[in-house]
């Protein structure tokens, strides 16, 4: 017998049984269920090192956080566990997360952790397919393989130094929340994003002539690439140049939504535009305005020097690796 699988197995059996008798019978099913796909993740010498007391201390803990989430909210809690306020302990403070599965949310956390001058000692990041009734309760949750057709949920437990100070972990928690803010709005965006995108190099296959085709061609090439997935596409908005207090400026076009991480940057001049020399911006205000004609628009580069506008209102994409 593979003494090396025999052991995990029985240890997470007695975790198993120790979770179930702290819930009442109706959940001891699906407690069981996110059990051990919980620590399936975890090795032989994780679980040696863990009391099966504190592992099931653990589990309750995110069981409890998950138990009831809104419809497109993330659920974030930071705590550093003793025996005396939780009932079980860990060397280190514990971050739960309860979330829509969707790309990137491990290393955009992780990123975040990081940021904030802490060391990650352990992950663990099961997904679950759920259901849940009108009010956010867990109704059913499985392994996602189990349950391919059901709504799934990314549930992250992380090991992280241990934070004393309730400040501290509130500030890590708002941090976490903001990223996954900006996780779910690029997310949600993407092919609504990737739809503009394409729109605007159709645009630049009908140029005004007044353009130097060598400077439209190279736009439009840079364009394209983009369109390929080279980069991750983060923020679209449109512009209008118009005059304020004597002054050229890009202001977002109301008309046109804005896209991802840029939904919350509205209604101000745009950076990029006002930052440039004054010479240099009233040459651009002279070609968009010499150039312009309706329905023509084209993307001012957000990680590159800026190409030529074809009107006076463009679409301005930022990217970025994540």
């Amino acid at each position: 017998m593979d003494t090396s699988t025999k052991v995990p197995r029985e240890r997470i059996d007695s975790i198993v049984a120790l979770a179930a008798a702290h819930v009442p019978a109706s959940q001891k099913v699906a407690v069981e269920a996110l059990a051990r796909e919980y620590f399936r993740q975890l090795d032989a010498e994780d679980l040696a090192d863990r009391s099966p007391d504190d592992l099931s201390g653990a589990l309750l803990s995110h069981w409890q956080l998950g138990a009831v989430r809104a419809k497109g909210k993330s659920k974030v809690r930071v705590l550093s566990p003793t025996v005396t306020d939780q009932g079980w302990a860990s060397r280190h403070s514990v971050v739960e997360i309860v979330n829509d599965d969707m790309p990137f949310l491990v290393d955009s956390t992780s990123a975040e952790v990081t940021r904030e001058g802490l060391t990650i000692h352990l992950i663990l990041h099961p997904i679950f397919g759920v259901q849940r009734d009108a009010a956010g309760g867990l109704t059913s949750i499985k392994p996602r393989s189990e349950a391919p057709q059901a709504a799934h949920e990314s549930w992250m437990h992380i090991e992280i130094d241990r934070l004393v100070d309730p400040q501290q972990r509130s500030a890590l928690v708002e941090g976490i929340e903001r990223v996954l803010a900006d996780v779910r709005a690029a997310v949600e965006d993407w092919k609504p994003m990737i739809a503009r995108l394409h729109e605007a190099i159709a645009s630049l296959e009908k140029a005004p002539a007044a353009l130097p085709p060598a400077q439209v061609a190279e736009s439009r090439a840079f364009l394209q690439w983009l369109a390929k997935d080279h980069l991750t596409l983060l923020g679209y908005r449109q512009h209008d140049l118009d005059i304020e207090h004597g002054e050229d400026g890009l202001r977002p076009d109301r008309r046109h939504r804005p896209r991802r991480i840029a939904r919350d940057r509205t209604g101000k001049k745009a950076a990029s535009f006002s930052a440039l020399p004054p010479q240099r911006a009233r040459w651009r205000a002279q070609r968009c305005r010499s150039s312009s004609s309706p329905g023509q628009h084209a993307l001012d580069r957000g990680i590159a020097p800026a190409t030529p506008t074809t009107s006076a209102s463009s679409a301005t994409t930022n990217a970025a690796r994540l």
